[in-house]
């Protein structure tokens, strides 16, 4: 009989007792494509080797878990988070261990300060929200609310100071802006004058041609010496007109906007984010390195400073 050199099953009538071919897997909803069209002992290679890193899989998983644990029970909970953030790529039930270690056991909420976090948090799974609400859901409230009340008052003495500086600084701006366009105008008369005076002294032989080129070429030099110092003033004067709109240019100001922050991440962790918002970093943010507190942003110089009425 000929030897077989194909891997086909062969395919006999009548004949009983033959080895059963590999089950394929069953298919709920989709078919895996990659086991498809295999032949009986390829697909059981690949079935194989899928249960050989499942086993891997789990247990890494179990050996970061229990790292984790052991680290998170010894008080150590940046050390267990990261380990906790590992077993997540394996396992999302580990995420309720995750928020465990970053909120320090439930007792801290300094890592919803951090928007990465506060993003983490608001997609979370159902069972890991109610879990860290049941332990810390009034804390996050009563926070908030803090945050809200002593925002209330600052946010309308921070905005009638600025309401109140807004008119001087942009009529400061407009007073050296129309010196700026004054002077650079007679610059350019100056320029203008001197290049025709001194067109004509090779078609003349007086000596007014040259002097009225001397003349204005000192003036055109004088009025460009005028036009750097007033765009000095012009700038200043522009950028106490940008800083009045900021609130971190006065120490309040910058109090307030760490209040408007916190209380932001707070609305974001308990109502989930609003849609199409984009929580994610993008360098703007002045988050904190781990959920660690932040100081109030240092106040810059005063709005005041370098005025010139």
């Amino acid at each position: 009989m000929e030897e077989r050199l194909t891997d086909e099953p062969i395919k006999l009538d009548g004949l009983d007792g033959l080895p059963d071919e590999p089950e394929m897997p069953e298919a709920e909803d989709e078919i895996d494509e990659d086991l498809v069209g295999l032949t009986p002992s390829r697909l059981q290679e690949e079935l194989a080797k899928r249960r050989a890193a499942e086993d891997r899989a789990r247990r890494e998983y179990e050996k970061l878990i229990e790292g984790a644990e052991s680290l998170r029970h010894a008080g150590k909970f940046a050390e267990a988070e990261k380990l906790y953030r590992q077993a997540a790529l394996y396992d999302p039930a580990a995420e309720e261990g995750l928020w465990a270690a970053r909120t320090e056991e439930y007792t801290s909420t300094a890592c919803f300060f951090k928007r990465s976090y506060a993003g983490d948090f608001a997609e979370a799974g159902a069972r890991v929200r109610e879990t860290v609400f049941a332990h810390m859901g009034p804390k996050i409230r009563a926070e908030k609310e803090a945050y809200e009340a002593e925002a209330a008052p600052l946010r309308t003495e921070v905005e009638a100071g600025r309401d109140s500086r807004r008119e001087a600084f942009a009529a400061n701006r407009n007073y050296w802006l129309w010196r700026f366009l004054g002077v650079l105008a007679l610059f350019l008369a100056m320029g203008i004058a001197c290049a025709v005076a001194g067109s004509y002294i090779v078609r003349t032989r007086g000596t007014a041609a040259p002097i009225a080129t001397v003349v204005f070429g000192v003036l055109t030099l004088v009025s460009l010496a005028a036009v750097f110092i007033l765009a000095r003033k012009l700038f200043v004067a522009q950028r106490l007109v940008s800083d009045n709109e900021k609130l971190s240019s006065t120490e309040k100001g910058a109090r307030l906007a760490e209040l408007e922050r916190r209380i932001g991440l707070l609305t974001l962790v308990l109502e989930g984010p609003a849609e199409d918002e984009d929580y994610t970093e993008d360098g703007t943010e002045d988050d904190t390195e781990d959920g660690a507190e932040e100081a109030p942003a240092e106040p810059s110089e005063s709005p005041t400073e370098d005025a010139e009425l």
